[in-house]
C-alpha cells in the first residue's frame, strides 16, 4: 500500500520530469537499505531479535508517520477553492485508459508480468542475501555491511535510471537496467564468486534492484495515463506484493531441497533476462 500512495501522489504532481521525481521519492528505500542491515545486526547482537524488532518498528514507523502527517499532500489536498480546482483540473479530465481498456492492454500486461517475475526472484534473493553470503564464508556482521553497499549503489541506480527514462527510450532503459541484475546473480554462484566479485555483485544487484519499482511506476504511467493511474498501479503493486511474498518462501524451499542457493541464482539469471525482454 505504501508505495502506491506516495507514487500516485508524485506521479500526479509531475509530468516533464516524472521519472526522476519518482526516483527521488523511492530513493528512501535505498537509504533504508544502507542503514537497516547494520542497525538490525547491532540491535540483535546487543538486545536480541525481539527487542530489535520493536526498536526498528518504532524508529522507521515513527519517522514515516511524522513525515507523512506533516508533508504528504497531493494536488487534491491543495485545491482550497473552486477557482484553484478549475485551474489545476480534475482527475477525471486526465488523459488515460479506462479500467477495462487497461486490463486488455498488452503493454501493461507485459509490464505486469515482467514486474512479477522480477520481484519474485529479486526479493527472494534479497531476503536470503545474508545467508547466501555467509554460505560463501563471510561473517554475519560483514554480510550485513555488504548488503548495505547495495543501498549505496541503489541510490545511484534510481537517480541515473530516473534521469535516463525521462530523456531516452524508457522501455530500453528499463530493460537494460533489469538485465544487469543477471550479471550480479551469476557472480554469486559457487565456483565463480570471490570476495572482490561478491562486492561487485552486491553493487550491481543493488543498482538494478533499486530501480525496479520506479521502472514499473513510470512505464505504467506512460502506457495507462493518469486518468485511473492510482487503481492501475495499485494492481501492479499487488503483483509486487505477491512476488515479494512468494519469492523468499520459494527461495527457502530451494535451499532446503538442494542445500545450496545455486539453483535459485541460475533461475534468477534466466528469469531476469526474460523480464528484460
Amino acid at each position: 500500500v505504501k508505495s502506491t500512495v506516495w507514487t500516485t501522489a508524485v506521479a500526479y504532481a509531475f509530468k516533464a520530469e516524472r521519472s526522476l521525481a519518482i526516483a527521488f521519492t523511492l530513493g528512501g528505500v535505498s537509504i533504508a537499505l544502507i542503514a537497516g542491515p547494520p542497525l538490525a545486526q547491532a540491535l540483535i547482537a546487543a538486545y536480541g531479535w525481539r527487542t530489535a524488532f520493536v526498536a526498528i518498528g518504532l524508529i522507521w514507523g515513527g519517522a514515516a508517520l511524522v513525515l507523512n502527517l506533516l508533508f504528504l499532500r497531493d494536488r487534491g489536498d491543495r485545491q482550497v477553492s473552486p477557482a484553484a480546482a478549475a485551474q489545476s483540473g480534475s482527475q477525471a479530465s486526465e488523459p488515460g485508459l479506462s479500467l477495462a481498456a487497461a486490463l486488455r492492454s498488452m503493454p501493461l500486461l507485459r509490464i505486469a508480468l515482467a514486474t512479477f517475475i522480477t520481484m519474485l526472484l529479486g526479493i527472494g534473493i534479497q531476503v536470503h542475501m545474508v545467508p547466501i553470503l555467509t554460505g560463501g564464508g563471510i561473517t554475519r556482521q560483514s554480510a550485513a555491511w555488504f548488503v548495505s553497499l547495495g543501498g549505496v549503489a541503489g541510490i545511484a541506480g534510481k537517480l541515473i535510471t530516473g534521469w535516463l527514462m525521462d530523456r531516452v527510450d524508457a522501455g530500453l532503459v528499463g530493460a537494460a537496467t533489469l538485465a544487469v541484475s543477471a550479471v550480479g546473480y551469476g557472480l554469486l554462484l559457487d565456483g565463480i564468486r570471490t570476495l572482490p566479485l561478491t562486492v561487485v555483485a552486491i553493487m550491481v544487484i543493488g543498482y538494478a534492484a533499486a530501480a525496479k519499482m520506479q521502472i514499473c511506476a513510470y512505464m505504467t504511467s506512460r502506457h495507462a495515463g493518469m486518468r485511473n493511474f492510482g487503481v492501475i498501479f495499485g494492481f501492479m503493486s499487488s503483483l509486487i506484493a505477491l512476488g515479494g511474498g512468494l519469492g523468499p518462501f520459494i527461495a527457502g524451499l530451494v535451499f532446503d531441497h538442494y542445500g545450496s542457493y545455486n539453483y535459485l541464482l541460475l533461475a534468477s539469471v534466466v528469469g531476469t533476462f526474460l523480464s528484460a525482454a
